[in-house]
């Protein structure tokens, strides 16, 4: 099952041609990578496992960077904050979103809160080099 959505991935950047991202540059040269992980760099979507590279490809550079220490280990978290653009044509108001499309959610909030909710702030928690949380808060 895992070779097939491998394939598929492969076909999609495959057929994507032309019209190729840093994203597909960076999956083509980075075979290993898993569907799940590809699948959600290409829907600019952030899922646990994701390396820090992966994540500054999809996102960028973070606004803040925390780090919390514990005895077991150091966390570091990563904050993006998004500016709300209201585009407006001949006085009516034809879009009301924040700057960074492609908005993510964790895996379920579906069930709880519409998924064309856009999020105001996206935090990321790494534990060592790779993601173990992310939250999207949707008001302050």
């Amino acid at each position: 099952m895992l070779k097939i959505y491998q394939i598929l991935s492969f076909l999609f950047i495959f057929f994507a041609g032309c019209t190729s991202t840093n994203v597909d540059k960076y999956a083509i040269s980075n075979a290993h990578l898993s569907a799940e992980i590809l699948f959600a760099m290409q829907n600019r979507n952030i899922v646990n496992g994701m390396e820090k590279e992966q994540v500054k490809l999809v996102l960028g550079e973070p606004d803040f960077i925390e780090e919390k220490s514990s005895e077991k280990n150091t966390l570091e978290k990563w904050i993006y904050r998004f500016q709300k653009k209201t585009k407006i044509d001949r006085g009516k108001i034809i879009s009301d979103s924040y700057d960074l499309e492609g908005s993510s959610f964790p895996q379920g909030i579906g069930h709880i809160i519409p998924m064309s909710y856009d999020s105001k702030e996206t935090r990321i928690e790494f534990d060592g080099n790779q993601v173990c949380k992310v939250q999207k808060i949707i008001a302050f």
